[in-house]
């Protein structure tokens, strides 16, 4: 009933309404993973963002108790597409990959994100994830430090 709930809630654009009702579901049954997909939305729609990354947190923390760590890359995945912005998001999604042995795809996510940081002129940051990459020692790893060598030394 709670979902039906929350789920006409969202239907009316009432927000707040939606996630009290998910919250609810949440409290019932922590580990019922719609309403906790639905709330980190909501939350993120709401601009609480501590909030959502909280339920993030501990939805991949469930995942790797699990041994199901592909559910956290994917979700974390549609996350950050979701929420491109947001670099917590982003963050997670590389660790996560990482964490599966996805090497390839996790420098790739981090190359698209130095890639983005540089275009804005964030060159500290930019750096920091192109030694993030270079820690991952890919198999291109001697470009990214040349890259490296030549944005530090401008």
């Amino acid at each position: 009933i709670f979902h039906q709930l929350g789920d006409i809630h969202i239907q009316r654009l009432a927000w707040k309404e939606a996630a009290a009702a998910y919250d609810a579901i949440r409290q019932l049954s922590p580990e019922d993973e719609k309403a906790s997909l639905r709330l980190i939305d909501l939350y993120f729609k709401q601009g609480q963002d501590e909030q959502a990354m909280q339920i993030v947190d501990g939805c991949v923390k469930r995942y790797a108790e699990q041994g199901v760590p592909q559910r956290a890359v994917s979700l974390l995945r549609d996350l950050y597409e979701a929420h491109a912005k947001d670099e917590r998001l982003r963050s997670r999604y590389v660790d996560a990959l990482v964490a599966t042995r996805d090497i390839d795809r996790a420098v790739g996510a981090l190359d698209a994100w130095g890639e983005s940081l540089l275009s804005v002129g964030k060159i500290a940051e930019g750096i920091a994830v192109i030694e993030r990459i270079v820690s991952l020692k890919p198999k291109n790893v001697e470009d990214y430090l040349a890259l490296l060598e030549q944005l530090r030394t401008g």
